[in-house]
């Protein structure tokens, strides 16, 4: 009986599996607090030496109880994930030694691929050497034929969707959507597979008719899936052509067509690893070309015209990469009911491109610079910081420009399904190439403003949540919760340098979880009134859809 019930404490992360694991022979862990499901135990028998036997798969529709019609529909018109989609995407294979952490890479990756709602990889019995294991994976609704309604900031954008993130059970993405803004409509075809002919390597692609224009994307990717992988590499290519337009106050300003073919590939090599960080290395080529047509004046008094200076380089990337592997799983922090999987440590990458021209050719650009970076902690129970950081510039005849720094900070206190929130968000441009204007307003914070109110090289803003879900769920489906926000921001504007007054505005309503299916995951229906008022400015403000994404 006591070792029964050391047994069911152990393993309280999946009690359902406890009589599995106490009829076997498994290593008991320790009794330390997971920081994911089943860390002890797996790591108990990694300690023990033992190998991967047979990998059991169990996938689950997406309702698990289908009594209602509703629920019964949706299963009966729903493909399951097939086996070998597991099977092809989880890092672990049979008669492989057990790696706790490779264990719960497995389980990240599988769960990054938006169409499992959950997924757990738990031991079910341990005999000669060996460990049996179970992959629990709960599908999630995938297909989606719909309307697409979507108000922020005082603009619609609508569509017509048909997407499929798990096109007929094989983990393959495919899409055809058209939609409607401000700016423009489009038709937009879409693939992703993440695990081309059964490999680990992705493929995107992209194709987009616009009403200004038309886009082609493309990408052939090896990600770096575990922290032990030696080499990964990335290709991409787009050739974009488009009809800019320049914002202040939520109208536009001025347009311009432009053209844009960008071309990038780097190889990537694993330096040097520890028990939970690393350096990787990369080298490779990237080629860009920017053409922009004169400037039309659509309301020149809103601001100057944009400095629209075309450019082409082509050039040789030297990176360096800083990872660390020290993730840990939440629940009900940015998501509803969905294990979060955060790394709390420093991920960041430094490119630098050089390009024949910097040798003294007299072309337009010598040298670019592009720094990424991502860093959590968690100093207390219940507490997340997380920052963000992007930059880049580049050199154009002897000159810097296109300098960007971009950030935010963001702190979470959590209590169960209440969360509170504070970010911080900071804007730093020096003479911006056109695409890289910084906007406050709408869905870029401030949503009780017009979409690109503020548009300038300055930009600060401060954003603060009370968010919490009841036990209250519509049709099996929908997670009822509520949310109050109030936001700040400033910046200074494009051309005249003036800072605008600090803006602020309150908001509150409904913020419902997607259980279910792998779109909008949280879907807001909220009011929010400007408390600063300006010229063109309403009253209130009607925001609707996942336009909330931390």
């Amino acid at each position: 009986m006591f070792r029964l019930l050391s047994v069911l404490l152990a393993f309280g992360a999946f009690a359902a599996s406890a009589a599995e694991l106490a009829a076997g022979t498994c290593p008991l862990p320790a009794g330390a607090k997971d920081e994911w499901q089943g860390q002890h135990a797996w790591t108990a028998i990694e300690q023990a030496g033992l190998r991967i036997g047979h990998i059991q798969i169990d996938v689950t529709d997406v309702y698990e109880s289908s009594e209602a019609w509703y629920a019964a529909g949706a299963n009966w018109l729903h493909v399951q994930t097939r086996d070998q989609v597991i099977r092809d995407l989880v890092l672990i294979r049979p008669d492989d030694k057990v790696d706790a952490r490779v264990v719960y890479e497995s389980a990240r990756l599988l769960r990054s691929l938006g169409f499992f709602r959950e997924v757990s990889i738990l031991p079910t019995d341990c005999r000669d050497g060996v460990v049996d294991l179970r992959i629990e994976a709960k599908d999630a609704w995938t297909l989606i034929v719909s309307l697409k309604a979507n108000r922020a900031g005082g603009q619609n954008s609508t569509g017509l969707k048909l997407e499929d993130r798990n096109f007929l059970g094989t983990g393959k993405e495919i899409y055809i959507e058209t939609e409607s803004d401000a700016t423009r409509t489009s038709v937009n075809y879409a693939y992703d597979d993440p695990a081309l002919f059964g490999s680990r390597r992705r493929l995107a692609l992209l194709h987009k008719d616009q009403s200004d224009g038309r886009s082609n994307e493309g990408a052939l990717v090896l990600p770096f899936l575990s922290a032990k992988q030696t080499w990964g590499f990335e290709a991409r290519s787009a050739d974009t052509v488009e009809t800019l337009s320049f914002y202040q106050y939520g109208e536009v300003a001025w347009q311009a067509p432009s053209s844009n073919q960008l071309n990038t590939a780097t190889l990537w090599r694993l330096i040097d690893r520890d028990v939970d960080s690393g350096w990787r290395a990369g080298i490779g080529v990237r080629s860009e070309v920017r053409d922009y047509s004169a400037a039309i004046a659509v309301d020149p008094a809103l601001r100057p015209a944009p400095d629209l200076a075309p450019f082409s380089s082509d050039g040789i990337t030297f990176a360096i990469s800083r990872f660390h592997d020290r993730f840990v799983s939440f629940r009900n922090l940015k998501l509803v009911d969905k294990t979060e999987d955060i790394n709390l440590g420093l991920d960041a990458t430094l490119a630098l491109t050089v390009s024949p021209e910097s040798f003294g050719n007299g072309g337009e650009e010598g040298t670019r610079l592009d720094l990424g970076a991502t860093w959590a902690a968690r100093p207390r129970a219940g507490w997340l910081l997380q920052l963000e950081l992007e930059g880049h510039m580049r050199n154009a005849q002897e000159d810097w420009r296109d300098g960007l720094l971009s950030t935010s900070f963001t702190a979470y206190k959590q209590d169960g399904r209440h969360t509170r929130l504070a970010r911080l968000g900071l804007d730093w441009r020096d003479d911006p190439d056109p695409e890289h204007e910084a906007s406050l307003g709408g869905d870029q914070g401030l949503l009780g403003y017009p979409a690109d109110w503020l548009v300038g090289d300055r930009i600060f803003q401060l954003h603060l949540e009370d968010r919490w879900s009841t036990d209250t769920v519509l049709f099996q489906t929908l997670r009822v919760g509520y949310t109050v926000i109030a936001e700040v921001g400033t910046g200074r504007r494009i051309g005249t340098r003036e800072w605008s007054k600090t803006l602020a505005d309150i908001g509150a309503g409904l913020r419902l979880g997607n259980l279910r299916g792998a779109y909008g995951q949280v879907i807001y229906i909220t009011a929010f009134v400007p408390l600063v008022r300006e010229p063109g400015v309403d009253s209130w403000q009607l925001v609707i859809g996942d336009i909330i994404s931390f």
